[in-house]
């Protein structure tokens, strides 16, 4: 896991920052710029899921 978050933080597609509280952890979000994308893919994978659940 933490090879694929290297490679998408070097991408662009993830930020990593330190945590104030604890210096050991790191906190890992979506850039600002990959959002838009992020967002239509777990739109389409929730409509997916709620699909097959029924």
């Amino acid at each position: 896991m933490s090879l694929l978050v290297g490679d998408l933080s070097r991408m662009g597609v993830l930020e990593r920052r330190a945590n104030d509280r604890d210096r050991r952890r790191r906190i890992v979000d979506i850039a600002a710029a990959s959002r838009p994308a992020s967002s239509g893919c777990h739109r389409r994978r929730a409509s997916d899921v709620w699909r097959s659940a029924r």
